[in-house]
């Protein structure tokens, strides 16, 4: 009887690891060659829990400081989602209002693609920066709770 339930274990041991592994790896897409990013959009985290998920996976929230890199996320979100996600981005402006800056860097931006109207920190409380569903830039408050997009 354990010798059949060991033979079972290692069947299905066998079998589930590599479905593990997959689904692991389908967040994790290539940006240009250099960048890796990860792509959650199941859970919901707030800017900040965002950030540390990313910090786990040794990454940060992406920094989309270039017309071109832009461009290719755009590319790959619309291949990755029919109904896109709210998705956090890793600028912020919660060191000096309206002087957004990237987390991985603590750089300002030399490139936006704000949606018409943002940023506009509304009732004094938006200083975190997410992708809307038209792919664009917006600034809302830290602890709404939306995906994330990680890079390294």
């Amino acid at each position: 009887m354990a010798r059949s339930i060991r033979i079972v274990f290692l069947l299905l041991l066998q079998v589930l690891l590599p479905l593990t592994q997959a689904f692991q790896r389908e967040y994790l897409i290539d940006l240009n060659g250099i960048n890796t990013i990860y792509i959650d959009s199941e859970q919901k985290y707030n800017w900040f829990q965002a950030e540390r998920e990313c910090i786990l996976r040794k990454m940060s929230l992406i920094s989309i400081n270039s017309a071109e890199k832009n461009a290719i996320l755009d590319g790959i979100l619309k291949k990755e989602f029919q109904l896109f996600p709210y998705l956090w981005i890793g600028g912020n402006d919660l060191g000096s209002e309206n002087e957004f800056v990237w987390t991985a860097s603590a750089r300002g931006f030399n490139f936006t693609n704000w949606r018409v109207g943002a940023p506009d920190n509304l009732y004094n409380k938006e200083h975190c920066v997410h992708i809307t569903h038209n792919r664009d830039w917006n600034d809302i408050d830290c602890t709404y709770k939306l995906g994330f997009i990680c890079e390294n």
